[in-house]
């Protein structure tokens, strides 16, 4: 919004600007006419006044120079003429204008004037009432004043400009009186009023009136689609003084009245008939460039509105240590000191609204301008209706009632025409078919056929959500599939087809999608295994494997047989058993749990293929519900293994297993003595011998020889007891 406020205050200054500077130039010109006339009773000196003012001395020239400022200017004219005839006139004059247009431009911009920026802040911490005015003099002297006054604001968000002239006089001792006329400009909202104004100045006291009149006629209004607006007629009457002892406080009141039926006074939100306002308001001015300030403005109706106002005023006429010398306010004051203030009126424009006449709906025409879309449920056809009178003319703001045939689903079952009497809906389908779309306002009524056709399958996709389902024929596994098209919509009501492997059964072999383009399906085996299920659509199609556990309440262990025995009981090497579980129909079960115990408790189960086990161990069949197990022993000795499945099945099978006679050894020998040397009565010796893990070892050879001591050493061949030769 700033952005095209301060581009138009420049352009507006300037042009005002090289007003006053011509009018600058023209003023002297008429004086040098009849310069006899302003010398009567002018004084010799005056205080603060304008650098226009004519009455103004600020040199050591005498009086004569002082009144006939142009007298040299004259004489050079005059010696001009006799010399140079009129060319040479026609050149100083020339001169003598652009010169002073010069000087009195540079004097004007650098010297006076007053500017004022005004900082409001409403209940809600708007911002919208803030201003700058300017007030410049372009004629001045001692008893009168001719001025112009600018000023920029935006309240509501509507840039006004306000652009003024005014007289000043001073004729009355102590009293000011004037008057003044401005035209005020809505540029936003296109409203135009004239103002005229009057006022009644004295020492501490201002007393003024305004008289507001519309020039704009009714037309569209900014605030409200159904409505007029235009400036509302009115008028204030003002009052501000300040107190002599203390001129840093001050205080105002006003009343204001407006006329018409729906005028704005406060705000949009309520119109009020013939509304009037007291406006009351108390100031502080600690230093004359700034001022504080705080207004209550209460209307009929209970309305009310308080603002709290920043005031900056800078008085370009004077130095800046003056305007913030806090004894300068008393100054401000006075008659002389306030010659250049501001004028006190309302420059924002209220405004009064008129509702329209509300047009008739004579003709409706609806026209499909999107038409043929897929049957998806989300894409569009779409549906135009133009309203117009009887005359053909565009009516706006009518309500419009749609309706349609079949299964067609409108975005909305009602809307309003715009500025140009269109209206406008988005019906989709889940179905192809042909549908009819209506279009009603008052007794007007239009129908046009629409068309939605079959979406076409572009993406299938195939989803496992429930796997592993016991194999009983009634535990269902779950599947979902998606259609879509090519923008990836889904398409609804279209139809799939199923296909699994046997011997597990579908629930349905074929299925409609629903509003989001998905469809799910059940399948159940009374055989656990591995299935392919295909979901078939259009020409698309798409496959998951689906699982289906055995009925673990039915397993039982098939076989168990022992396929390695009579191994060395080393602790290393294996027996091997393996166990086959299948379910009640005779089918192979995978994953089944199954545990292993021994009725010994030197045995270790799973030695290379998993971790030990002592006594019991549980391990998995593989797909073909095949499970191989190796297990060990450190005792020559036969064991019962027993396999057990979780529903407590059982199978038991014995294996034995060997001493190590690759690390047998004679572990014990006992010799009997006392036989009488004869010849044929004997002693006898006892060998006992064990492998590496003092398991006895039976059938080896055992060999001896006399020694002192004897010698005796296994051999291969088996004997019991062996005699010294």
């Amino acid at each position: 919004m700033k952005q095209d406020i301060f581009p138009r205050k420049s352009t507006l200054f300037r042009f005002f600007a090289w007003l006053q500077i011509l009018l600058q130039v023209l003023f002297p010109l008429v004086s040098m006419v009849s310069h006899s006339a302003l010398a009567q009773g002018i004084p010799t000196s005056s205080t603060n006044l304008s650098p226009f003012a004519v009455d103004q001395n600020t040199s050591s020239t005498t009086k004569d120079s002082t009144i006939l400022p142009y007298a040299d200017t004259m004489g050079s004219l005059a010696t001009s003429l006799s010399s140079n005839g009129a060319d040479g006139v026609a050149n100083s004059a020339k001169s003598a204008a652009t010169g002073y247009a010069s000087s009195s431009a540079q004097q004007w911009l650098s010297q006076f004037g007053t500017a004022r920026v005004q900082l409001n802040v409403d209940d809600n911490g708007n911002w919208d009432d803030s201003a700058i005015d300017f007030l410049a003099p372009l004629y001045d002297n001692k008893k009168s004043m001719l001025f112009t006054q600018l000023g920029l604001r935006a309240p509501d968000g509507r840039i006004t400009g306000n652009m003024g002239m005014g007289v000043r006089t001073f004729y009355v001792e102590n009293w000011m009186f004037g008057g003044n006329v401005f035209l005020d400009d809505d540029f936003t909202g296109k409203n135009r009023r004239v103002g005229f104004g009057a006022e009644a100045w004295t020492n501490n006291l201002k007393l003024s009136a305004n008289t507001y009149v519309g020039t704009t006629d009714w037309h569209q209004s900014r605030d409200f689609d159904d409505y007029n607006e235009k400036p509302a007629d009115g008028y204030d009457v003002r009052a501000e003084g300040y107190l002599p002892a203390y001129p840093q406080l001050g205080a105002k009141l006003m009343y204001e009245q407006y006329y018409g039926d729906k005028v704005a006074l406060f705000d949009t939100d309520h119109l009020q008939s013939n509304p009037s306002a007291v406006t009351t308001g108390v100031s502080y001015t600690p230093i004359p460039l700034v001022q504080l300030a705080v207004n209550y403005k209460r209307g009929q109706d209970s309305m009310d509105d308080t603002q709290f106002q920043i005031n900056l005023r800078y008085d370009l006429g004077r130095p800046l240590a003056y305007q913030l010398d806090p004894e300068s306010v008393r100054l401000e004051r006075s008659l002389a000191g306030s010659r250049y203030d501001l004028v006190e009126r309302n420059n924002q424009i209220v405004l009064q609204y008129q509702k329209k006449d509300q047009q008739s709906v004579s003709n409706l025409n609806l026209q499909v301008i999107v038409d043929n879309s897929p049957s998806d449920g989300l894409t569009p056809n779409t549906a135009q209706v133009f309203a117009a009178d009887k005359d053909g003319q565009p009516v706006r703001n009518a309500p419009i009632v749609w309706s349609t045939s079949g299964t067609a689903k409108l975005a909305t079952s009602t809307s309003v025409t715009n500025n140009s009497g269109l209206a406008s809906v988005n019906f989709t389908n889940t179905q192809p078919e042909a549908v009819q779309i209506t279009a009603k306002s008052g007794v007007a009524t239009a129908t046009q056929n629409s068309q939605f056709n079959a979406a076409t399958v572009s993406n299938v996709t195939l989803k496992i959500t429930q796997d592993n389902s016991v194999a009983d024929g009634k535990t269902a596994n779950q599947a979902l599939a998606t259609i879509t098209d090519i923008n990836n919509h889904p398409i609804a009501n279209t139809k799939v087809a199923w296909g699994l492997d046997a011997p597990a059964l579908l629930k349905n072999t074929q299925t409609m999608t629903n509003a989001s383009g998905q469809v799910t399906t059940g399948f159940t085996s009374t055989t656990a295994g591995v299935y392919t299920l295909t979901v078939t659509s259009g020409e698309k199609s798409a496959s998951q494997q689906g699982h289906f556990a055995a009925n673990s309440a039915s397993n039982i262990i098939d076989t168990m047989v022992i396929t390695k025995d009579n191994s060395t009981a080393n602790g290393t090497t294996e027996n091997t058993v393996n166990i086959t579980v299948k379910d009640d129909n005779g089918t192979p079960v995978s994953n089944a749990n199954v545990s292993l115990s021994a009725d010994k408790s030197t045995v270790n189960f799973g030695v290379s293929q998993q971790a030990k086990a002592k006594s019991a161990k549980t391990f998995q069949t593989d797909a073909q519900g095949s499970l191989t197990i190796g297990f060990t022993d450190t005792v020559a000795e036969t064991a019962q293994l027993t396999a057990t499945l979780d529903n407590g099945n059982t199978k038991a099978v014995s294996s034995s297993f060997i001493a190590d006679s690759s690390t047998a050894k004679v572990n014990d020998l006992t010799v009997t003595s006392g036989a009488v040397a004869n010849g044929t009565a004997n002693n006898q010796a006892t060998v006992t011998v064990v492998d590496g893990k003092n398991n006895p070892l039976p059938d080896q050879v055992v060999t001896g020889r006399r020694m002192a001591p004897p010698l005796w050493a296994l051999q291969p061949k088996p004997t019991a007891t062996a005699k010294p030769p």
